[in-house]
């Protein structure tokens, strides 16, 4: 996977496997951000709409509600950006996949991102040091499915990487 500038647009170049993948993830994401927060599992309500910080901020349970929406609307205003995405990546290419993401659009992307590292990390309770830590990728104590997990989490971070450097 390659991130390039160029101009007012980032262009990602990716190989089969890492195009699959990010389809993948969009996809995941895009029927998550339809649902309602009440509506979603609880660990990814909680990763995404935790409402922890508006409690120890004393916010009225209708200025929880509010807060709850306006969350909700901006993970709903992204699903244009998603759709066009996926179906970009779905489209067969002879030389290689390759999405131009106009730089508006970049928080978008990097937001989608993020959300699906929480909600991954979430779903097979990992915690940031689990997350940090190289060494238990390999740790065979580990259950296959916290080490995908964390692969993911890995692969994303590194798409991350490459964006920001890009920009």
């Amino acid at each position: 996977m390659h991130a390039r500038r160029i101009g007012e647009k980032l262009h990602l170049h990716l190989s089969s496997f890492e195009t699959h993948f990010l389809h993948r993830v969009l996809a995941v994401i895009l029927e998550n951000y339809k649902a309602a927060p009440s509506d979603l599992d609880v660990s990814t309500a909680d990763a995404w709409y935790s409402t922890r910080g508006c409690r120890s901020a004393k916010m009225s349970a209708n200025e929880i509600q509010e807060w709850l929406a306006a969350l909700h609307q901006i993970k709903s205003g992204s699903l244009r950006h998603l759709e066009l995405w996926i179906a970009t990546l779905a489209k067969p290419q002879p030389s290689g996949h390759r999405l131009s993401i106009d730089l508006r659009d970049i928080d978008v992307l990097l937001r989608v991102i993020n959300d699906y590292r929480l909600m991954t990390a979430a779903r097979h309770q990992l915690d940031e040091t689990e997350m940090s830590l190289a060494a238990d990728r390999e740790n065979p104590d580990l259950p296959p499915a916290r080490r995908a997990a964390l692969l993911e989490i890995d692969l994303l971070a590194l798409l991350l990487e490459q964006i920001l450097a890009a920009l």
